[in-house]
């Protein structure tokens, strides 16, 4: 994590040379973005590797900048259950969402997560697709957005946000753990 860290530091330390606004200034800004999400992830990775030993991490890649897509899912290794992790680094918040049903739907919320996993249930490649990205078997992430759907129904998903704050110098904080109530 330390050579994330520095490497978001250096890019925060070069917005001073740039005016606001400007492609470059914006990059930067991307480039900490990027960072900060990658924090999050490792963060994220850590949580489960301390806590939730006995899950196997099932990785999704449906786009190119994670929108729409759980940032870590991590299914039992003996049984149906699941564990969605939400990860934030830096100063990112929870964001919303408009569902297929135009409603508005915060992250960690059981509407989020239901037009999620009805979203990996019907998705398929995009028609141009980006060379860059490596996305996965539609087939695959159509068959668990359907068990993340029934398991969901019967209770058997937990949701989490593991967001690894850093203080004004950009140094890690103690990483926030939270769990969503997703059942009523």
């Amino acid at each position: 994590m330390s050579q994330l860290i520095t490497d978001r530091n250096n890019y925060r330390a070069q917005l001073a040379d740039h005016e606001i606004g400007t492609p470059e200034y914006n990059k930067l800004l991307g480039d900490i973005g990027k960072k900060s999400e990658e924090i999050g992830e490792l963060a994220g990775q850590n949580f489960l590797a301390k806590y939730f030993d006995q899950y196997t991490v099932v990785q999704v890649k449906m786009s190119g900048n994670g929108t729409g897509e759980f940032d870590i899912i991590a299914k039992h290794n003996t049984d149906d259950l699941y564990i969605l992790v939400e990860c934030k680094g830096g100063n990112s918040a929870l964001q919303p969402r408009t569902t297929e049903l135009g409603v508005t739907a915060m992250q960690g919320s059981r509407t989020y997560v239901d037009d999620i996993t009805k979203g990996m249930e019907k998705w398929k490649l995009p028609n141009n697709p980006d060379p860059n990205i490596s996305y996965s078997d539609p087939a695959f992430v159509n068959k668990l957005g359907d068990e993340l759907g029934k398991s969901l129904d019967s209770e058997k998903v937990e949701h989490f946000l593991v967001h690894q704050k850093l203080d004004a110098a950009g140094n890690p904080k103690i990483t926030e753990i939270s769990k969503f109530e997703l059942y009523e």
